[in-house]
């Protein structure tokens, strides 16, 4: 199944487009196989056939249109930012703690909270950043108490 917003960009082609609705659901079927979009079993494959047929009509994808504002499928691999956020929250809690430098350290961290040395998935990438968001405030609020 498509997300909401790549349904919402074939609507926008076909109105760009001039199509009716018949006209539409005919493509529709030609290219995928399918009457709707919203059929659980239309995939990004799917999707990528109706653009590109689309764009072989004359539909421009607006440049204000961006497609990483789309949701992400949260058991992709971490993209680079979250890992750059995830290294960037561990050298915060390295000033308070030296073992977090230790790689030992940071993998039994991640085996305890998901079972692995490392964060394989988005939804585990977004598990780790927020348990250090929460250690390493935690750290901050004992400093500040002590000084």
């Amino acid at each position: 199944m498509i997300s909401n917003a790549k349904k919402t960009l074939l609507h926008v082609a076909r109105q760009q487009l001039g199509l009716t609705e018949p006209e539409y659901r005919h493509l529709l079927i030609e290219h995928t196989g399918f009457m709707s979009s919203a059929d659980p079993k239309f995939s990004d494959q799917d999707f990528k056939k109706m653009i590109d047929h689309f764009k072989i009509l004359g539909f421009e994808v607006k440049r204000d249109f961006d497609i990483t504002k789309m949701r992400k499928d949260p058991d992709e691999l971490p993209g680079r930012g979250m890992l750059q956020m995830l290294e960037h929250l561990w050298e915060d809690y390295a000033q308070y703690d030296r073992r977090a430098k230790d790689l030992k350290f940071r993998q039994g961290f991640h085996e305890k909270l998901f079972g692995k040395p490392w964060p394989q998935t988005r939804r585990e990438a977004n598990i780790a950043i927020e348990a250090m968001k929460v250690r390493v405030k935690r750290e901050i609020d004992k400093a500040r108490r002590a000084s």
